[in-house]
């Protein structure tokens, strides 16, 4: 159990940080199948910033990448909402992590509320 309380699930061969992003996994999983999406890919590493001689590395990794019957290509991060607001619980840290990766990458970043 990590500082959220999410417990860690194994779907697929695949581990899971939480309940939430294995249920979101297996719906898109779904879809793929349906042809809705494809390309599925699950944790996939975005450097956003290179490690240097200054600089320490950070990545960002995405919960799902997967591109649409449109063409368009989408990054998913799937987070849990906060009981007191029924919002989307977004730490400064991701918010700083999302502005960078929509910077440096050619990406839409989807909140996925589950």
């Amino acid at each position: 159990m990590n500082k959220y309380k999410n417990i860690q699930v194994e779907v697929d061969g695949i581990l899971f940080q939480s309940k939430k992003e294995s249920r979101r996994y297996q719906e898109l999983k779904l879809l793929e199948r349906a042809g809705e999406i494809q390309g599925l890919t699950h944790h996939k590493v975005y450097v956003l910033i290179p490690k240097s001689a200054k600089f320490r590395k950070v990545d960002y990794v995405a919960d799902f990448c997967y591109t649409t019957k449109a063409g368009e290509f989408i990054v998913e991060d799937v987070k849990g909402h906060d009981r007191r607001t029924g919002k989307p619980v977004l730490t400064r840290g991701f918010q700083l992590a999302r502005n960078h990766l929509e910077y440096l990458y050619p990406v839409e970043l989807r909140i996925i509320e589950a």
